[in-house]
């Protein structure tokens, strides 16, 4: 029995018309010129079309995958040029869906031969209805006229005042061997609309996507970035608002809801959310060239303020703090010394009077800038003095310069920084339920997550921002500035340093659109020019001017802020008067 081999093409030259053998050499030569050498080429065929796949394998010397039938191998590799030989338009119409069906590239590139002399079984109307329907626009079909004569088809997917287009025209070619006959046979596609519909599933979700109760003229950074696409693909933008209550969309019933549902089910051609990328959703969509980043964060209320007499010690941090009590416990040490013996002997050592005066009162009363009346005799002593008038000084105005600053300001306890600390506290915590995926290793929080619809975030943020709540959101990060920022600082929240994830901004296509491509090369162009970049910083620029503003309106300051203050007087008042009395009534015993 022949096999696949140009002996058997030979042998059976014979009996086949020479338009079969013309075929499968027009295809080879098509397939030279235009596809790419690197990636693999599907061949599919029958038995019957066996000789003009013969002709076309014996020319065309690149990697193909020859596939008779329709089964599926357990590895697939990705292709994206395809050339299909079959001898029926219904045959090859059948082949086509199946690719689809089964999740092949129909973005790629795709030579159609309909290898047979039965020329009324071979329609290409029939072919290019498929393709259209199918949405498979780079493709070129090779069929024979008659015995000695083949022909070839094309056509464009879109076609002014027609957006589904699905008659063909004939390329007109010449017989000649020279190949340039063959090259840019397959037209780059989807590069003007003629006005017609492009659908966009969105929603209203500042700062990326601004609707302003309208499905037009969309705004924000994703919305001027759709504006601009449309206007370059010449295509009348319309906007497709997702159905039911999860927005951004899940999987549920072997289906997918909201925007996403929306292209899943081929109700829209693309989702603009700012979705953020999961392994999922990078396997059951198209994803566009990255244009922009996104922070997912979480997000909780504010901790308790601190009391206000704290705000006497926030100036000074820890060590500084650590650094004066080390000190003055140093002079009380040195205050108790000179009243022992081993002083007195050190003192007629260096020849010097013992001291009268109480060290420790005189530090602190040099400490606080008050005058004293006496100054040592000793110069090395008066050293000593002027060292620690200038120490006093320098501690003590860097102190109130940022004590001043420290009582108009609202001061809170520690604040979270992992969500580690959350899970110690036995906070409750939860977010969309595609965010819970990228803690899919972390048992702890993947098994305490509360899933939550897009709905619902923004009435957890309300009770956040009231502090009526103690749940910890995982949301994003730019939302969350523009949720604060319709507040005019009055409501606040504190975001955990700790990211989640910083996510790729994408525009997400069914899987193998063909809109992928030209989408691509314009967002390319967009942020190379750095476009995308100058809306993202003019938008977050807006917003971060509008909430620094609010944030350095200070609150008019009251008594509380001075309790620390009037509370250390008062404790200074009563030891005076303590010491008062114990000195009065010890002078009163000396007298006796």
């Amino acid at each position: 029995m022949c096999g696949i081999s140009t002996n058997c093409a030979q042998l059976l030259m014979d009996e086949d018309p020479p338009v079969i053998l013309k075929l499968g050499e027009m295809a080879s030569e098509i397939g030279y010129y235009n596809f790419e050498w690197r990636f693999v080429t599907l061949v599919m065929f029958n038995i019957q079309t066996l000789i003009a796949v013969d002709v076309f394998l014996s020319k065309y010397n690149q990697s193909v995958i020859l596939k008779r039938g329709k089964y599926l191998p357990s590895r697939r590799t990705h292709i994206s040029q395809y050339i299909l030989f079959g001898t029926q338009s219904s045959e090859i119409s059948d082949m086509l869906k199946w690719l689809r069906e089964s999740m092949y590239d129909t973005s790629g590139k795709f030579i159609v031969v309909c290898a047979t002399t039965d020329y009324e079984q071979c329609a290409e109307k029939e072919i290019f209805l498929t393709l259209s329907n199918e949405r498979i626009p780079n493709v070129v079909v090779l069929k024979a006229q008659n015995e000695d004569s083949p022909q070839l088809f094309s056509y464009r997917f879109l076609e002014p005042e027609k957006c589904i287009n699905d008659i063909p025209y004939e390329i007109k070619f010449n017989n000649s061997e020279n190949g340039m006959n063959w090259k840019s046979m397959f037209r780059e596609q989807l590069t003007n609309f003629h006005q017609c519909p492009l659908i966009v599933s969105t929603f209203d979700q500042p700062p990326f996507m601004i609707l302003k109760n309208s499905t037009e003229n969309p705004t924000g950074i994703d919305g001027d970035v759709l504006t601009l696409l449309s206007d370059i693909l010449n295509a009348s933008l319309t906007i497709k608002l997702p159905a039911g209550g999860e927005v951004w969309g899940a999987y549920e019933d072997n289906n997918w809801t909201g925007s996403l549902g929306d292209i899943y089910n081929f109700e829209a051609h693309a989702s603009m959310c700012s979705i953020p990328l999961t392994s999922d959703l990078y396997g059951n969509f198209q994803i566009s060239f990255t244009y922009n980043t996104m922070d997912i964060v979480w997000t909780a209320k504010l901790p308790l303020l601190k009391p206000a007499w704290e705000k006497l010690l926030h100036p000074l941090k820890f060590y500084p703090r650590l650094i004066l009590i080390l000190m003055f416990l140093i002079i009380i040490l040195l205050n108790s010394l000179t009243k022992t013996r081993f002083w007195k002997h050190i003192t007629e050592v260096i020849n010097a009077s013992p001291s009268n005066v109480n060290l420790l009162f005189y530090s602190w009363v040099l400490f606080l800038g008050l005058p004293i009346l006496r100054m040592p005799s000793k110069r090395n002593f008066v050293a000593f003095v002027y060292i620690w008038i200038w120490f006093s000084f320098i501690i003590r105005s860097c102190y109130q310069a940022a004590l001043k600053d420290s009582l108009k300001h609202k001061l809170y306890e520690k604040k979270f920084t992992t969500i580690q600390e959350v899970l110690r506290d036995k906070y409750p915590f939860g977010g969309l339920e595609s965010l819970r995926k990228y803690y899919s290793e972390d048992d702890d929080i993947f098994r305490n997550w509360m899933s939550l619809n897009f709905s619902n975030t923004y009435e957890i943020l309300d009770e956040l921002s009231s502090g009526t709540s103690n749940f910890v959101l995982a949301f994003n990060k730019e939302v969350i500035m523009e949720y604060l920022k319709q507040y005019n600082g009055s409501r606040k929240l504190q975001i955990i340093p700790e990211k989640i994830v910083n996510s790729p901004s994408v525009i997400y296509f069914t899987k193998y659109s063909a809109l992928t491509g030209p989408i691509n090369r314009i967002l390319k162009i967009l942020v190379e020019c750095g476009f995308i970049q100058r809306v993202y910083t003019q938008s977050t620029y807006l917003q971060s001017k509008l909430y620094d503003q609010t944030k350095q309106q200070y609150e008019p300051m009251n008594i509380k802020y001075f309790a620390g203050t009037i509370g250390l007087l008062i404790l200074g008042w009563i030891i005076s008067i303590i010491f008062f009395i114990v000195e009065a009534y010890c002078g009163r015993l000396n007298g006796k």
